[in-house]
């Protein structure tokens, strides 16, 4: 049920079944960092370092095509604390929405590892053209970089 203080967070009105890209990110649980580590390696090269957990949230994340088949998975991280994910939906038989594959990932990682590891709430922005889509990659691919160096790590 709804909070009616809570900001709406959604588009109003808007088809999250529309055939576009939509990137989203979803927190973990009082931003508890269990799903990755970020290294520099001896050669300066900047890695993501899944934990068991992530690696289990890794293998529900390769599997949203395969259970959602009008989805397309166009680029993914798993930082320590949160994911970001950028999904496209093509024209299918039966369309499925955002909300319902965002719920269904969070209900199977959830019994998975028997107990809550997520926000109740997620973040998503409807990706409009190709300029928005490429930026929202480059931002997926160079968030360990930025977390490094707003951390002092780096």
């Amino acid at each position: 049920m709804d909070n009616p203080k809570r900001k709406r967070i959604r588009l109003t009105n808007f088809d999250y079944s529309s055939q576009t890209a939509y990137y989203l990110t979803i927190c973990t649980k009082n931003r508890t960092p269990s799903l990755s580590r970020i290294c520099v390696t001896e050669d300066r090269r900047i890695v993501v370092d899944l934990s068991p957990k992530g690696q289990k949230v890794q293998e529900y994340i390769l599997g949203i095509p395969k259970h959602y088949t009008d989805f397309s998975l166009l680029s993914y991280i798993i930082m320590p604390d949160h994911i970001h994910l950028i999904v496209g939906i093509e024209q299918g038989d039966k369309p499925s929405s955002i909300p319902n594959a965002i719920k269904a990932f969070k209900r199977l990682t959830t019994k998975e590892f028997g107990e809550q590891i997520w926000q109740e709430r997620y973040y998503d922005h409807v990706i409009r053209n190709e300029a928005e889509l490429q930026t929202k990659i480059e931002y997926i691919e160079t968030n360990p970089l930025r977390m490094l160096l707003k951390t002092g790590c780096l």
